[in-house]
């Protein structure tokens, strides 16, 4: 997930712009020894709260608190942490595919793009110092989620797939009544 392109990227803001984070980290997989020394070489470890593995429950009460969120800063596509936060109204700074959201939902890319540490503190600096943005994004992020990842938006495009499949056995079509 590239953590340390986002640690480099919390560390990058608040040595120029100076204002304090309140960071939010899980302590998860392999790598936490080596995220806990990146951020005290950052001078971000008065800044970091280290919470324990928590349920899909705490994780959505986390995004309803937060103001931005960092997920998927890999060549990845967003996950589906990234796209809860959207569904809560928030802003995601990550390494989207934009192609997927042109591609798949035909709309731009509602993420705050970022694979850099400079990219993640510039779209920090953005989304900090505009609360107004931030708003923005988090709404365009929420509007995409609830138009096209619904459970009857997925039921709803698998029928449109299959139609062409089925069309053409038009005695299935009757006895379905499909």
């Amino acid at each position: 997930k590239e953590s340390d392109i986002m640690i480099r990227g919390l560390g990058l803001f608040y040595r120029q712009t100076g204002v304090p984070l309140d960071i939010q980290l899980v302590r998860k997989r392999l790598h936490v020894a080596q995220t806990e020394q990146l951020i005290a070489e950052e001078g971000l470890t008065e800044q970091v709260t280290w919470s324990d593995e928590m349920s899909l429950t705490e994780v959505w009460a986390e995004f309803a608190r937060c103001d931005i969120v960092i997920e998927q800063l890999a060549d990845s596509a967003i996950g589906g942490a990234g796209l809860d936060a959207m569904a809560a109204g928030r802003p995601v700074i990550g390494n989207a595919r934009r192609e997927m959201f042109e591609n798949y939902f035909g709309q731009p890319s509602p993420i705050c793009q970022a694979q850099t540490a400079n990219e993640v503190c510039a779209q920090l600096k953005r989304l900090v110092f505009s609360p107004t943005k931030r708003e923005k994004m988090g709404m365009l992020g929420r509007r995409i989620v609830e138009e096209n990842c619904s459970p009857r938006r997925a039921a709803q495009t698998c029928l449109e797939r299959l139609q062409p499949v089925c069309a053409p056995d038009r005695s299935l079509t009757r006895q379905t009544s499909t």
